[in-house]
């Protein structure tokens, strides 16, 4: 392992003879040449003895979801949990609304395809006021992007 320059460079020794991926962390999740977060998609590089290899990647940046969540009389839905499922992987991060009914996961989600379940005293629903996942909109995050999702609860709390 290594650490970069303030350039960005690097380099590496490894043992001969052998097939190595490269990993490297930016922010709280590991990425994989090339700007994978799936290891199972990295490139494998075989390094013979005397070899070098030059591997450049860039990085992905992370996205993330924010809103505003209020009950069925309008009041803010403080104290929900916000749960954001990948449509791809089934991957779930979870959060909670704060006492004015907002949230905020930016930066924290991996680009892809989501779908947003809010879980409250009296029920859970999806975004925008679906009772089932199968009818949950999907919010498509891409790189570097914050999407806002507001959503009103169907009951009141």
């Amino acid at each position: 392992g290594g650490v970069t320059a303030a350039d960005g460079t690097y380099r590496i020794r490894v043992q001969p003879g052998q097939t190595f991926i490269v990993a490297y962390a930016v922010g709280p999740l590991s990425q994989y040449v090339p700007h994978t977060f799936d290891r199972s998609q990295a490139t494998r590089f075989a390094v013979r003895s005397g070899q070098t290899i030059r591997v450049d990647d860039r990085a992905v940046a992370l996205s993330g979801m924010t809103g505003r969540l209020t009950d069925a009389a309008g009041a803010p839905a403080g104290n929900v949990y916000v749960s954001f499922i990948n449509v791809d992987t089934a991957a779930e991060s979870e959060t909670n609304t704060s006492a004015d009914g907002t949230y905020d996961f930016t930066g924290l989600l991996v680009p892809g395809r989501y779908k947003v379940r809010f879980t409250a005293q009296g029920g859970s629903q999806y975004a925008h006021q679906q009772l089932d996942y199968e009818s949950a909109d999907v919010i498509t995050l891409i790189s570097g992007q914050t999407a806002v999702v507001d959503d009103q609860l169907l009951w009141a709390l």
